[in-house]
């Protein structure tokens, strides 16, 4: 009797299927090994935190999402009407931190020195208080050598000749 020989039945479509799986992992090997550092980018993650605005006549609200931070791992900036919102959550690893991040230019109507933060619930609450706006100031126009005028006539710069007409310095 003659023997029959078993050979499996692969498609075509299962072998293409085996080559790239077998591709794929050549290259996430060769850039795993080629690109070490790109693991740590992706374990020390630095993302933008969402944030929401609201303007009213007397002040600004800012509204930062922060989900899963404490409130002493949130640090908050203000350096020439830039204001900067950090958050830092370090996770088990210590090598392994997730960062939020989020800066914003401040109008020039912020009194930067009175914005306050309350954080609850994942969600930095920032109050920006305006600044009364400035009021037009009616000046005086004085005659002849009064007031400050008279002091800087006084001065010994202010005494020195001014150049004539003609004369060439």
């Amino acid at each position: 009797m003659r023997r029959a020989m078993m050979v499996p039945y692969v498609t075509r479509r299962a072998l293409a299927s085996d080559l790239f799986t077998q591709m794929n992992r050549e290259f996430d090997r060769l850039f795993e090994d080629f690109v070490p550092a790109q693991r740590e980018a992706w374990e020390n993650r630095e993302a933008l935190a969402n944030a929401h605005t609201h303007e009213d006549e007397k002040f600004f609200l800012v509204s930062v999402d922060m989900p899963g931070m404490k409130r002493e791992d949130i640090k908050i900036e203000v350096l020439d009407h830039i204001l900067t919102v950090t958050g830092e959550r370090k996770e088990r690893s210590p090598a392994r931190q997730y960062i939020l991040k989020r800066s914003f230019s401040l109008p020039r109507e912020v009194n930067a020195e009175s914005v306050e933060a309350n954080y609850e619930d994942g969600v930095l609450k920032l109050y920006l208080p305006k600044v009364e706006a400035p009021q037009a100031r009616q000046i005086e126009v004085k005659a002849g050598q009064t007031g400050v005028w008279e002091q800087l006539a006084a001065t010994p710069q202010a005494q020195t000749k001014a150049p004539t007409e003609g004369s060439q310095h």
